[in-house]
């Protein structure tokens, strides 16, 4: 265990603390040579006899043929994880395109002013398409690293708008939101690491060579299209379920206790930086903040850090170490197995004692055999095929064998500096609050039914809430018994009056479409044909707010999502119409509750488990089936009703 030192003063951050320091440092190794035949047989007995735990390997996407994984791909990571496994090794996934203008077409776009504007909507969905297909091609695989690198125009390309502003943020934002989805949505204990920082960047989109985004800069930007896309999207799910840096120092000869000399650059004793840019960011958001304050507790990962050694001459290597200079600093001194080991003692030592660290991985097991690559491995190449260790392994392994990864010193837990208490101005007097609902309006256990047109002729019962339906079954139709039943509803002792729309989206249907409604499809950041739906979801609103008339509004509408409807295939043309709908009824004044009536299948096949929702749910248990438990819905809002009943009469309880 992380032992704590010191008294903590405050007991919510002793409880932090606590908290984080139950886990020992994760040791690993950054490595795709384990997928290779020469190294099958010594790398991953290799890495048991060091006592490193956890491999990460990379696999990535060609958006030229996006929903294929090549057969040999596959055929390598299925050897390694049987490999990995009966070493006692855990394999995390790398996964990122394998071009850098994969996802922004090579174009910069003209602003980054809107949410959903910078980067190519199909191949991010299908992107994420295909990172859920990774994870169900290797179920027993259940850690993601989803981007690489994504402040650096070698991966993300380009890096800036047309007017020079950073738009890599926004591409690779929406890209991890959709990746996330996708793959808790494979599995919902799935770990999806995110980004991958790159150290450094010159922030000069006008640079000759390698234009970039230093990582602090890039947190500011990604934070700023964060909650203007939590704002347009209503999303209550994170990016990612902890950060993936790689903190190497470059040139290696920075001093290891300082680090980069620049505010916006983060090599490993510069992790605080990373920690304050990312609160910055991200703190009052849906995505949980790094550090021991309320809101953080995010892990980090070092995934990728490397010292390398000077290898001209020996045997077995080849080619010319272009870092072998004052810019790379792997020359002289800087450059030796010594220097090598002592970094990477006191990076071990250093990274334990940070409550926030969980994992550390070394690039490389072993050197590569071209001086063009890197060699920072703990292993030497070997023309013989056994590599040769270096002083780092012995130092690694002894390391990790007298302290099991746990601190030995005082641990240096991370909180935001507290802001200065501001002046406030004198209170004014507040004006009486409009009543809105705002939770749930059902008393738990509470009966009721929901009422039709098929309902027209049939009493309607004495008691109990009731949710009437709008529409004649279908969109733009109206129950022709609406305001008989909708006056029942409004009985005293009834309960809340709640309506329900039925809801669908079909070609023929966009002729409905109003003027109004297709300005504001207009507006949105979309491609056209998601536009036309939106457009479609704000006409179905007001087609039946007309039906309900300006007098009848009721605090809660409810949306009918089910196959009984007609919806597309294309699951992106089915949320806009979703999201017309909510947008349109929430635009109402005082503004209504709104949820949504469907079922886990129903769900998946029309929206594609669409989780950006957490608004409340009503679920069907079946005919007879009111009395079974409410269960989990189909998205992640809360479960306020449970609908059973009968052929002729449906009835509802509140869970």
């Amino acid at each position: 265990m992380r032992t704590l030192v010191a008294l903590v003063a405050a007991c919510g951050l002793a409880l932090a603390l606590l908290a984080q320091a139950q886990a020992s440092l994760t040791v690993g190794i950054n490595d795709d040579a384990a997928t290779e035949a020469a190294s099958a047989g010594w790398f991953f007995p290799t890495m048991q006899a060091e006592g490193l735990t956890l491999d990460s390997i990379t696999l990535r996407w060609d958006e030229t043929a996006p929903t294929t994984i090549p057969a040999d791909q596959v055929q390598a990571v299925n050897t390694v994880l049987a490999s990995a496994a009966q070493a006692g090794i855990t394999v995390e996934l790398d996964l990122y395109p394998l071009h850098a203008g994969a996802l922004t077409d090579g174009v910069g776009c003209k602003s980054t002013a809107k949410p959903l504007q910078c980067g190519d909507s199909v191949r991010i969905q299908r992107f994420a398409a295909w990172t859920a297909q990774v994870a169900r091609t290797f179920p027993t695989v259940h850690q993601f690293v989803v981007m690489n690198e994504c402040n650096q125009s070698y991966f993300v390309n380009p890096q800036w708008t047309v007017a020079g502003t950073n738009q890599s943020a926004q591409v690779c934002g929406r890209t991890l939101a959709a990746a996330y989805d996708a793959l808790h949505a494979v599995d919902p204990n799935n770990f999806v690491w995110g980004l991958g920082l790159s150290p450094r960047g010159n922030d000069n989109p006008n640079a000759v060579t390698n234009s970039s985004t230093s990582p602090v800069r890039f947190l500011a930007d990604l934070g700023t299209w964060f909650r203007a896309f939590v704002a347009q999207t209503h999303r209550t799910a994170p990016l990612m379920d902890g950060l993936d840096v790689h903190p190497y120092p470059v040139p290696q000869s920075l001093p290891f206790a300082t680090g980069y000399p620049s505010a916006d650059d983060v090599s490993v004793a510069n992790l605080p930086r990373l920690y304050q840019a990312f609160y910055t960011a991200f703190n009052g958001t849906p995505q949980p903040t790094i550090g021991q304050q309320p809101g953080g507790a995010l892990p980090v990962s070092v995934n990728e850090v490397g010292i390398q050694t000077s290898s001209t001459g020996l045997p077995g290597y080849s080619g010319v170490k272009a870092a072998a200079n004052a810019a790379g600093g792997v020359f002289g001194a800087y450059a030796t197995q010594a220097y090598q080991a002592s970094w990477y003692r006191q990076m071990l030592a250093l990274l334990a004692c940070d409550p926030n660290v969980r994992v550390v991985n070394i690039f490389k097991l072993a050197d590569e055999q071209n001086l063009g690559g890197w060699q920072s491995g703990l292993y030497q190449f070997s023309p013989t095929g056994t590599p040769k260790p270096k002083r780092s392994a012995a130092i690694v392994h002894d390391w990790i064998s007298s302290t099991g990864g746990n601190c030995q010193g005082r641990l240096r837990p991370w909180q935001p500096p507290k802001p200065p208490k501001p002046v406030l101005p004198p209170k004014p007097v507040p004006a009486p609050p409009t009543v809105v609902p705002s939770a749930d309006p059902f008393r738990p256990g509470a009966p009721g039914h929901d009422v039709s047109y098929p309902n027209c002729r049939r009493a309607i019962p004495a008691s109990g809430f009731l949710v009437v339906g709008v529409n004649g079954g279908n969109p733009f139709t109206a129950n022709r018994c609406f305001g008989v039943q909708a006056a029942h509803a409004r009985q005293r002792g009834r309960g809340p009056f709640s309506v329900y729309l039925n809801t669908a989206y079909a070609p023929k249907l966009l002729r409905r479409t109003t003027p109004a409604c297709r300005t504001l499809g207009a507006a949105q950041d979309v491609a056209p044909a998601v536009q036309r739906a939106y457009a479609l979801g704000c006409s179905e609103a007001a087609s039946a707010l007309a039906v309900i008339g300006a007098g009848n509004r009721p605090s809660l509408y409810w949306l009918d999502v089910e196959r009984s409807n007609p919806w597309s295939k294309n699951h992106s043309l089915n949320v806009a119409t979703i999201r017309g709908l909510i947008d349109a009824l929430l635009a109402q004044q005082p503004k209504p509750l709104v949820g949504v009536y469907s079922a886990s299948t129903w769900w998946q096949r029309i929206t594609g488990g669409w989780r950006s929702l957490a608004l409340p749910e009503w679920i069907p248990v079946g005919i007879g089936g009111v009395a079974a438990p409410c269960g989990r819905g189909f998205t992640n809002g809360p479960v306020w009703l449970r609908q059973g009943g009968s052929a002729r009469l449906d009835s509802d309880v509140a869970c």
